[in-house]
């Protein structure tokens, strides 16, 4: 998904980032005059929210802001004055970790929005849930309270009817696991808005209802 996208981004960061080297240890000895510069980064008609400035004629990037948009990781040791991006750390998936049920969290556009410990987006969630049988079969609860068992999943990937796919990619947060869920366009209540992703908490099995409780008395 965004194959594209992620090239142009590239090549973008490469082109104004190469001055800016991150280096291990030291400190900063000297002052810059730099000017705030209102550039527009858009990429496939997705805008990314970014403060930029201009030094000696070379527009500058927050990397956080660039790395997040391709899916990468940033963290910073302090120690040693060090910024690394790297892959997320999601989980190599397996029918076990995937079958049951799950509750949408939230609503994102790159994995770095989503914390644990806040909601990112306050409005109405369309998606409010998705449900992996045994059976490889994937049913989608809306809003609305739509069920649909006429997907199916393999591996990471849900396939829907009309032979479209969505990835999803799983990961472990506060000793709960967490799916991030492809979206794409608008999701028929939000117009003006195209999310990136769903992130989706797992059901305990013991708390998932499945309506068929009574049929064992």
């Amino acid at each position: 998904m965004r194959k594209v996208r992620n090239l142009v981004v590239s090549a973008v960061c490469i082109l104004m980032m190469a001055p800016v080297l991150v280096y291990a240890g030291g400190s900063i000895e000297s002052h810059i005059e730099a000017y705030v510069n209102y550039v527009n980064l858009v990429v496939d008609g997705e805008h990314i929210d970014a403060d930029t400035i201009i030094y000696e004629s070379t527009t500058y990037v927050p990397i956080r802001a660039v790395a997040e948009f391709l899916g990468k990781e940033v963290s910073w040791d302090e120690d040693t004055k060090t910024a690394s991006i790297e892959d997320y750390p999601f989980l190599l998936v397996d029918e076990a970790m995937v079958e049951g049920e799950w509750e949408s969290v939230d609503y994102v556009d790159n994995f770095g929005e989503f914390s644990a410990d806040s909601v990112n987006y306050s409005g109405e969630l369309y998606l409010t849930g998705i449900t992996f049988t045994e059976n490889n079969k994937v049913g989608f609860e809306l809003n609305s309270k739509q069920m649909a068992f006429v997907n199916e999943y393999i591996g990471d990937v849900i396939i829907h009817t009309d032979n479209t796919v969505n990835r999803f990619y799983i990961q472990e947060i506060e000793e709960e696991l967490y799916m991030f869920y492809e979206w794409d366009g608008s999701d028929g209540v939000h117009k003006d808005m195209t999310p990136d992703y769903y992130v989706l908490k797992k059901v305990p099995e013991q708390d998932v209802t499945t309506g068929l409780e009574d049929l064992d008395e």
